[in-house]
């Protein structure tokens, strides 16, 4: 509970600047690290948009994530963030008055959601049953991955809402270290599939298992009329993860572009200026906004999106033996 009310706090507390410096010039494009898929493969495109349309001066900038970038594009309307639509969509719910000043311009890519053991609980399903004894293991506080699983927890009260001992890591990378040390840990973070991460690496070298994490409450968690999430599978060959024709099966949740709502701005122009920029950046084709070619975009064109029974089955997989452990540990 504590990361939820610090998050929210802080979100709240950047969109109730004051008008003088919620209008300010600032005019970056807050990506992440300077090494992620944000800001190495998802942005340089929005920046090339910017420019035909002679918005001058935009910047691509790094930042410390979702959270971070919803702080900075709400002091700084004009400025454009990436986020993950579930962190997104969880703050919004606690500040709908105050993300009303934000608006989503589009889509661009799907992250998934890696629950990682090194025991047996191999199964979401079981996990969900066992989730008030499990020892979770989480990055750090305030990061994307760890606002994801508080999300989690809140659209399950009843499932991995329960989860009562959580430990929180330096990092990614020493959360997945931590998880292969015990048998009894289970780790999350949020990732782009690309097999060739250094964290997907190490989950590999460690000989961890990937958990697919599908329910009924995942499958069903909107924003708005948009799902939070989606269910891909993933045919990744690249750094020997997945191999001899299987696929690895999980939740997703889409990566968003947002900036400041027209309607924050005083001055005409800012206001006009400010509904051009998400127009041009929204009529940029989708297939302009992805890598064409390499190993990335041959990545995200094998990832496929499930849909009805095959997403339906494997709800009905994650009940089962939901219930089998619950009855079990009764």
């Amino acid at each position: 509970m504590k990361l939820k009310y610090a998050v929210i706090a802080a979100a709240a507390l950047a969109i109730s600047v004051s008008g003088a410096f919620a209008q300010g010039k600032v005019k970056a494009v807050y990506t992440g690290g300077d090494k992620g898929a944000y800001h190495t493969l998802f942005a340089p495109p929005v920046l090339d948009a910017l420019g035909k349309a002679y918005f001058k001066g935009y910047a691509l900038t790094t930042s410390a994530g979702t959270v971070d970038n919803i702080k900075k594009v709400s002091a700084n309307p004009q400025s454009i963030g990436f986020a993950q639509l579930d962190v997104y969509a969880r703050l919004a719910l606690a500040e709908p008055e105050a993300f009303k000043k934000l608006v989503v311009i589009r889509q661009v890519a799907c992250e998934g959601l890696w629950m990682v053991t090194k025991g047996d609980l191999d199964d979401f399903g079981k996990v969900l049953g066992m989730a008030r004894r499990v020892q979770f293991v989480l990055p750090p506080e305030g990061s994307g991955s760890t606002a994801t699983f508080e999300y989690l927890k809140q659209i399950d009260p009843e499932g991995i809402g329960r989860a009562r001992n959580v430990r929180y890591s330096q990092s990614a990378t020493d959360m997945l270290n931590q998880v292969a040390n015990s048998k009894d840990d289970v780790g999350l973070f949020v990732q782009f599939a690309d097999p060739e991460n250094a964290n997907i690496k190490l989950l590999v070298d460690k000989g961890l298992k990937v958990i697919p994490v599908v329910s009924r409450e995942i499958v069903a968690a909107k924003a708005g009329d948009t799902s939070v999430y989606q269910i891909q599978s993933y045919a990744l060959t690249a750094g020997g993860w997945i191999s001899n024709g299987k696929t690895a099966t999980t939740a997703c949740t889409p990566v968003v572009i947002f900036t400041g709502s027209p309607d924050v701005f005083s001055n005409r122009d800012d206001k006009d200026d400010q509904i051009d920029l998400i127009k041009k950046i929204r009529d940029v084709p989708d297939a302009d906004m992805l890598p064409k070619e390499g190993r990335i975009a041959a990545l995200m064109r094998n990832a496929k999106a499930l849909a009805g029974p095959a997403i339906n089955d494997l709800i009905a997989a994650t009940e089962i033996a939901r219930k089998k452990v619950e009855e079990l540990t009764r």
